[in-house]
């Protein structure tokens, strides 16, 4: 049985591991998608091939930031209809607030952890789902869970909220 591998996470090793088959299917219905560049094991570059239609991209872990540009550029060039992106929750990166934050069209917080490889271990970080559409216009949006509620807030009011209530970490 394979086992999220603590030793080899962050390495280019780690990219092999493949999207839980039960959560594929639910996001497969709600997108209908066309192509995956980055399937399991796969010995194509997804990034020199054209993206067509809906598409589902597990990037390598180890290289988001490329995969995202591409999407875009599928978009802009009116190949790809819609990107949608299973990554890793990285907010400090530069490519979250470069190209996630101003293009993504909708972020979606995965509930848990996400068991890789459909094996018993769940994986130590937790997911996102980035979704660009047509659009690219961003979203101001961000969803909130507090006590089993949910509420949806402007994230930049949100934000000027926390820097009034914590003024030390303003930079």
């Amino acid at each position: 049985m394979i086992r999220f591998n603590k030793e080899i996470q962050g390495t280019r090793e780690s990219d092999h591991y493949a999207t839980p088959s039960k959560f594929y299917q639910k996001i497969h219905k709600e997108f209908n998608f066309d192509y995956d560049p980055c399937p399991l094991r796969s010995t194509v570059d997804g990034l020199l091939t054209e993206w067509k239609g809906n598409i589902y991209i597990n990037p390598p872990y180890s290289n988001i930031q490329p995969f995202l540009t591409k999407g875009i550029e599928e978009i802009r060039l009116g190949n790809a209809e819609i990107c949608v992106y299973l990554i890793p929750i990285r907010s400090d990166t530069r490519y979250w607030h470069d190209i996630i934050i101003p293009y993504a069209t909708e972020i979606r917080f995965v509930k848990g952890r996400l068991n890789f490889n459909d094996v018993k271990s769940p994986a130590p970080f937790p997911c996102v789902l980035v979704i660009f559409d047509k659009t690219l216009k961003g979203t101001n949006l961000v969803v909130v869970t507090y006590n089993s509620i949910t509420y949806n807030a402007l994230y930049k009011v949100l934000f000027n909220a926390l820097y009034t209530l914590l003024p030390a970490v303003r930079i």
